[in-house]
C-alpha cells in the first residue's frame, strides 16, 4: 500500500542548478519536469520512475540593486534583469 508520502520530492540544495541538472539527467537517467523561473531558474523538478527530486540553488538573492548581467535561463536562452 502507498502512503500519502512516497511522491514526496526529495529536496537537495544544489551550488550550480545547471551542474546538478547535467548530474541528473545524463549520468543518473533523470527526467527532467520542471524549471522555474524561466529568467535565472533557481527550482529543478526531475523524476525517475516513481522518485521525485527538488533542486534548490543555495544562494542568498541580492535586494539592493539589480543585476545586469546576463544568466542563463531556460532552454538555453540568456537573460537580464532591465528593471
Amino acid at each position: 500500500m502507498k502512503s500519502s508520502l512516497d511522491n514526496v520530492p526529495l529536496q537537495l540544495k544544489v551550488s550550480d542548478l545547471e551542474e546538478a541538472i547535467a548530474d541528473y539527467t545524463r549520468r543518473q537517467g533523470f527526467r527532467l519536469d520542471m524549471i522555474m523561473p524561466a529568467d535565472n531558474p533557481s527550482e529543478a523538478l526531475l523524476s525517475k520512475g516513481d522518485s521525485l527530486v527538488r533542486l534548490i540553488v543555495a544562494r542568498e538573492r541580492s535586494t539592493a540593486a539589480s543585476d545586469t548581467s546576463w544568466h542563463p535561463g531556460r532552454a538555453g536562452m540568456e537573460y537580464r534583469d532591465l528593471i
